[in-house]
């Protein structure tokens, strides 16, 4: 989802608590607190040789011992805010995708995770934020309707 969706709907949703939901439908503890909002740009060459230049909103999730601490929308839309006075304006609101940066533990490892925001769900009193799996996947492959390692300009 970008920038401006997820903007637009923080601000028409005032007051409402914050759940964010992981693609396998377990739910980020309510006590999370957004520790690193940031927008990133890349600069990248594919395997192909076309560059591109992404720009990318990413929203950094951490929970603490504080079991009582909430994150409320007009909490989040303030945070959002800050980051356009601060960082400057954004490039292409309606371009820019925000990603949500998570730690997991795998197999008693910390592993930090990046998200998509697929959907808000919006009820009376909640937004939930649903999160999705980023999947690669080979740039030049995909510009000529082919598999990767078989279409020319693959890995050149």
């Amino acid at each position: 989802m970008n920038f401006e969706n997820v903007k637009n709907i923080l601000a028409n949703n005032p007051n409402k608590l914050i759940i964010f939901t992981l693609p396998n439908g377990e739910t980020v503890p309510a006590s999370f607190h957004i520790t690193d909002l940031g927008v990133i740009n890349k600069h990248l060459i594919d395997c192909g040789g076309q560059t591109r230049i992404e720009e990318q909103i990413h929203i950094q999730l951490w929970v603490g011992k504080d079991n009582d601490h909430r994150v409320t929308t007009d909490i989040a839309n303030q945070i959002l805010n800050k980051i356009q006075q601060i960082i400057g304006t954004i490039q292409n609101p309606k371009a820019t995708e925000v990603l949500v940066e998570y730690q997991l533990n795998w197999h008693d490892m910390p592993v930090f995770s990046l998200f998509a925001v697929s959907e808000i769900q919006v009820s009376d009193t909640e937004l939930n934020i649903c999160l999705s799996t980023i999947k690669t996947t080979c740039l030049a492959a995909e510009r000529s309707n082919s598999e990767c390692g078989v279409s020319e300009g693959c890995c050149s």
